[in-house]
């Protein structure tokens, strides 16, 4: 336990106030930070506050470190390895299973991190709580978020003149194309279980078989990379790019829409997607139209959601704030 002065305290901290509990607004002298109402309560208690290290902060912090090295400098055999990336791994899918209201602590983790990492991350966690929505076999979690965080581990081994440039020759193309399979050689000699690795060479294909490199169509693709086809597009389109700006919500979802139409993404996962997409689960932080934040408590599943913190039920928030930022997607 340590001291912790009024002005540290967070949602989703469990603070142990140094008097007895019925001395306190609480029902015990250990409270865990649910609202602003809470902080306020606790600040009476100043110099009496102690919090204790947070375990799953120290597992996601250990997670996060070992997959930016993973990334970022693949040729570190002390970290790409099968068993450091698959505790890394677990580690952040259990925090984000654990606790929805605590994903911006992910995001200011990495908001000094390269762009590349935060994407990987982004649909790491995305992949996750898709799949969690769809209930994917808890078995498969695992693998399929390593799959989705690995998969384009063979970036760092392309040129990167190439990744930098606004247009690409036919020849540039094709070299990028090669992060694929130049990535699934390195994970293999790491000794990547073959189900990650399956899933991670078809990570472009498309169903009508227009993706690379083998043009596979929809029955010889898996489900896992069906998805990350779909919600990597995603992640993409709403990230900056150096030749382009990033595209809203709103935009990114038509055009994954449309290339669900036009039969590149299964359309019935593209459909589910969207549908996933546009909820506020409880727990989601979201920004209104007059830049107050709020905590979702229930989506009302008729176009309303409850907010909680004294808000009052609200009209559907995606017309109140032309597509809310909301926290939750990071």
């Amino acid at each position: 336990m340590k001291k912790i002065q009024s002005n540290q305290l967070k949602k989703g901290m469990l603070v142990r106030v140094n008097e007895h509990w019925l001395k306190t607004p609480f029902f015990t002298n250990k409270v865990k930070i649910k609202s602003e109402s809470d902080k306020h309560k606790l600040k009476q208690f100043e110099g009496s506050l102690y919090v204790s290290e947070d375990k799953s902060v120290g597992a996601l912090n250990k997670g996060l470190s070992i997959l930016k090295v993973a990334l970022e400098d693949c040729g570190q055999s002390d970290v790409l390895n099968n068993k450091a990336i698959t505790q890394a791994v677990t580690n952040i899918v259990l925090f984000v299973l654990n606790d929805a209201s605590r994903l911006d602590l992910i995001y200011e983790k990495i908001s000094e991190d390269s762009q590349s990492f935060r994407e990987s991350v982004r649909l790491l966690v995305l992949i996750t709580l898709f799949s969690k929505e769809i209930k994917l076999r808890k078995d498969k979690l695992i693998p399929f978020a390593k799959s989705a965080f690995l998969k384009d581990i063979g970036m760092s081994l392309i040129p990167p003149d190439y990744k930098q440039s606004k247009q690409l020759s036919a020849k540039a193309i094709d070299s990028v194309h090669e992060h694929v399979v130049l990535g699934c050689r390195e994970l293999q000699s790491r000794g990547i279980e073959d189900s990650v690795i399956k899933i991670i060479k078809c990570h472009h294909e498309n169903c009508d078989g227009s993706g690379y490199p083998h043009g596979l169509i929809k029955p010889e693709i898996p489900l896992e990379a069906r998805i990350i086809r779909i919600i990597d597009t995603y992640v993409a389109l709403t990230s900056q790019r150096h030749y382009r700006e990033k595209f809203s919500r709103v935009e990114a979802i038509e055009k994954v829409y449309h290339a669900a139409q036009i039969g590149k993404f299964d359309h019935i996962l593209t459909t589910k997607f969207i549908n996933f997409i546009r909820l506020y689960p409880k727990g989601a932080k979201v920004e209104l139209n007059d830049r107050s934040q709020a905590i979702v408590n229930k989506d009302l599943a008729n176009g309303t959601v409850e907010l909680a913190d004294s808000h009052t039920v609200e009209k559907s928030i995606v017309d109140k704030v032309n597509i809310a930022k909301c926290q939750w997607f990071i």
